[in-house]
């Protein structure tokens, strides 16, 4: 249960947290919401965890880092699951962010999700929470800015890939690119 919490813990902190804090004022920032169970609803779960998860982080990611280690294994199953959603771009309004800063994106959340996802030996339910969390951040951010807007000289997307890969880049750093796998890779 702690890697799981761990890990929703560092997707809040990748997606909500750090975008917040770095386009507004933290004292403008309504924090509560981040205690809120009112940012969640039945897409957060059926909008892709339960139908993705048993296929990406429960089987496709311990093959992959057995054949080609942790984190080459994990960049391989960013792009993958990143080309799995190339149909969803030509639905209009599905994504404001162009593909390859959605890539950037998946490319975080898929570092976090494997060290998450090592920590607790593939638990199916770690993958369904964190990716239902992920589902959750733009409720989350609607709700952290609802008495400010964030201000950027960026578009607000790529701020959410940066500070994604940052938290990501850092995992890899303190594992030393094990993401805390423990087989052979």
């Amino acid at each position: 249960m702690g890697g799981t919490a761990l890990g929703l813990v560092l997707v809040i902190l990748a997606y909500v947290v750090l975008p917040g804090i770095a386009t507004a004022p933290t004292s403008q920032l309504n924090w509560s919401i981040l205690l809120s169970t009112s940012v969640y609803n039945y897409s957060t779960l059926l909008g892709g965890p339960l139908g993705e998860e048993p296929g990406w982080r429960a089987y496709a990611l311990p093959q992959l880092e057995k054949r080609f280690g942790p984190l080459r294994g994990t960049l391989l199953l960013a792009l993958l699951w990143t080309g799995w959603h190339l149909p969803l771009f030509i639905r209009p309004g599905w994504e404001s962010a162009p593909l390859w800063v959605y890539l950037g994106i998946l490319t975080g959340l898929s570092i976090i999700m494997s060290y998450a996802a090592n920590l607790t030996r593939f638990s199916l339910i770690t993958a369904i929470a964190m990716h239902a969390a992920f589902n959750t951040v733009s409720r989350f951010l609607a709700g952290l800015f609802a008495t400010t807007q964030p201000t950027t000289h960026l578009p607000f997307e790529q701020v959410l890939a940066l500070s994604g890969l940052g938290v990501a880049l850092t995992l890899i750093l303190v594992t030393r690119s094990r993401l805390a796998y423990d087989g052979d890779g």
